[in-house]
Order: C-alpha cells, then structure tokens, then sequence
C-alpha cells in the first residue's frame, strides 16, 4: 500500500519527529510504501541545507521518500492558501508518477489538499485530526469566535469529518463528543482509531539513582523534584503552575520546581518574588529534547497545567507519556483529553478540578500520601500504564491496522 503523507508541519520540527517521522519509519518497517510531503521552514535550509541532507538519508535508508515544498509565512491568510495551491498541485504531480492508494493528511491545512484530491480523482483520504484547528484557533486567542477564518476552518473540518474514509483522533472523550453531536459532524467511519501521543518507550526509563551531575548543577541533593517540560504561555498555565508549587511547599519543605523549555519565560524572578518563594527553589532552563530522558531522571512527580477549553478536549499532551514512561507519578488538571480519566482510573496521580489554593494543598497530600503508601510500586504501575497506553509500537500498530481498513475497504471486502 503507497501512502502520500502530508504536514503542515516540518520535519525538523521536534514536535513532528516525535509524533509523525517515529510512526512512519516503523510503517515502512511494515511495508507500507510511504512518501512525506512536508512544508518546511527556512530555518531548516541553514548551513548549506545540513539538516534536512542529514534527514533524507536518514529516510532513503529505510526506504522513505521525502518530498519538500516552502512554507510560507506572510502575508497572513493567503500565504497559507498559497501554499495549499502548490501542495495540491505536487501532489497530483506525485500521483501522475506512480500509484498511490492513500493521502494521509495531519491536520486541517494538509487536509485540504487531500479533500481536493479525494474529490477530484477519487483517493482513499485518511484525516489525522491531532487538534480542531477552529477551536484551537479561538481558544488560543488567534481568531474571533464567528469570524470569516474561523468559520472558513469550522466548514472545512466539518466537511472533511464528514467525507474523508477514515479518521484518528486523540482522545476517546472528543470522539465521544462528536458521535453525539447534533447535526452529527461526521459520519460513521468504518475505520476509526484514538491514537494518543505516544512514546518511544526505549528512550525512558524508571532511573535507579539520580543523575549525579544535573543533580550539582540544580543543587538538588535532598530535594523532592516536581518536574515541568515543554512550551509555556498560551495554553500552559506558568502561573497555576507556580501557585500549585507555593502551597505544595507547605507540605513538602524540600519541594523544588525544575522547568525544562524552549520558550522564552518572561519576568520569572518577580513571578516567583509575588509568591514569596525562594529563588532556589524553582528554575526555568533550556532542554533540547534529546536531553529530556536524562533530567526526567532528577524528578519524584510530573506537572502540568493547561488551559481547560473545548479544543484541549481533544489533546494529548507528549510529555504525559514521557512522565509516566520515566515512572513519575503526575500532577494535572482535569479536561485535558483522557489524561484525567488515565490518571484516576489507574490511580498515577492526582487531578485538579479547579485552580485555586484549597485545591493545590489538597492535591499536595494526596501525592504525598500516595508516594509514601506505595512507594516503588508507583512508579513501576507508572510505567506499565505508558507501557499500557501509550506505547509507540502500540501506535504504529493502530495506524497500520486502520491503512489495512482502508485497503480492504477500497476493494469492496
């Protein structure tokens, strides 16, 4: 089976190769015949294009095609449209060149061009949802609520729900949502799959000890270390986060705050000045992600806070998999996907209903206690839980399942 495979997104994104390149290379191991056709930015040409050489023979070795189209960032609105014009056009140039039997298209922009196509030539469309970029859009304070581009997106999701042959989504709760929704935004799809963002269970580890050298670099000996890692500002919630760890402090004294990003933090010191918390107690610090493995290794619980509205609903935050592969029980709030159902159905962690200071000293004793009761076999039920949910073989083994539907379904089977 030829699979087109579209994004929006490039490949030399960190977000992508986690959760894009990882399943296709394990699909081509399969057999899958898989072509990416990826907008990229132009960042990723620098030094003479270095990266993506390194990328596509890293791909051609596996036997990956990879096709690169500009992205295109101004002027707003029809530069996007402008880049749909050309990625439907090269993609018809691909499918002039040989057979393909499938458009994968991650996300609302790569999905036009595979409704296009669809439409007009008739290939098998599969829509990998990952967010509704309506929603996503509004929620995050980008577009206006009934405005022309938010009505634009809400169209096109709606109608691609409703035409495309198969469907991924990355929650339970959001396919829930849908199935009931009136009018029903999309039809019964015979292939249907909830993909979580799943975890290359290889990269991490329940640590036997603490790496020593991050340990003096954070001054960390003798600390209990909740651990954030990721993007802040727009959906992740910095301040709660802070809030939380202030009151978390009252109950556990030696508590630290380690946050690992690559975002820009700004006016962290007086953040933590108006919380009365001291200025050795909590650190931001850059983390490549390839480091992560090693300075989840520092940390007793994960933490993450993120803005509960309509679109999270249909979320799965990475580093979720991430903390529990490492065997680190979590502190979340509710809404967020599955997460919160994850994490009480499984008993991992503790779930905020609602950010204020009652709610975070009581969700400070309840991880307390549930570390001391159960100790080691907490962070070993952690990890059978990522093992369980969000493993990326388990993945790939869902996409190839749903590429396999697709197949029989174009043969009439």
């Amino acid at each position: 089976m030829s699979i087109l495979y579209i994004t929006y997104m490039g490949l030399s994104e960190p977000l992508l190769y986690s959760q894009g390149l990882a399943y296709l290379e394990g699909l081509s191991q399969k057999g899958f015949k898989i072509t990416i056709l990826s907008f990229e930015k132009k960042e990723a040409f620098d030094n003479k294009g270095e990266a993506i050489s390194k990328m596509r023979a890293r791909l051609e070795a596996q036997g990956i095609r990879w096709k690169i189209l500009r992205y295109h960032k101004r002027p707003y609105f029809f530069s996007t449209f402008f880049d749909i014009t050309r990625g439907t056009l090269y993609a018809l140039y691909l499918k002039s060149r040989g057979d393909l039997d499938l458009i994968h298209a991650r996300g609302t922009v790569p999905a036009v061009i595979a409704y296009l196509l669809h439409h007009f030539c008739g290939m098998k469309f599969l829509f990998d949802v990952r967010g509704l970029m309506a929603e996503e859009y509004v929620d995050g304070g980008m577009w206006k609520r009934g405005g022309l581009l938010y009505r634009m997106a809400s169209h096109g999701e709606r109608l691609f729900l409703r035409r495309s042959d198969g469907a991924i989504f990355l929650s339970h709760r959001i396919v829930g949502i849908l199935q009931n929704s009136q009018p029903k935004l999309y039809r019964d799809h015979r292939a249907i799959q909830v993909i979580p963002s799943c975890v290359d269970l290889s990269r991490f580890s329940i640590p036997k000890e603490k790496d020593v050298e991050l340990q003096k670099k954070f001054g960390l000996q003798n600390r209990f270390v909740f651990i954030y890692i990721g993007s802040l500002g727009t959906w992740y919630l910095l301040d709660e986060m802070l809030d939380f760890f202030k009151e978390a402090t009252t109950v556990i004294p030696n508590a630290f705050f380690l946050i690992l990003t690559q975002s820009r933090v700004e006016s962290f010191s007086d953040r933590l000045k108006e919380r009365d918390i001291r200025q050795g107690d909590a650190v931001v610090s850059f983390c490549l992600p390839r480091e992560i493995p090693r300075h989840l290794s520092l940390a007793d619980a994960g933490l993450f806070f993120i803005r509960p509205c309509f679109s999270k609903l249909s979320s799965c935050p990475t580093k979720f998999g991430e903390y529990l592969a490492s065997g680190l029980p979590v502190v979340i709030n509710a809404s967020i996907g599955d997460t919160d159902t994850v994490v009480e159905k499984e008993g991992i962690g503790v779930v905020l209903k609602e950010f204020h200071r009652q709610e975070y000293r009581q969700a400070a004793l309840r991880l307390t206690g549930l570390i001391k009761e159960e100790g080691v076999r907490l962070r070993q039920r952690c990890r059978e839980v990522a093992e369980k949910h969000f493993s990326l073989q388990m993945g790939i083994d869902r996409y190839g399942v749903l590429y396999q539907a697709l197949l029989r379904k174009d043969k009439g089977n």
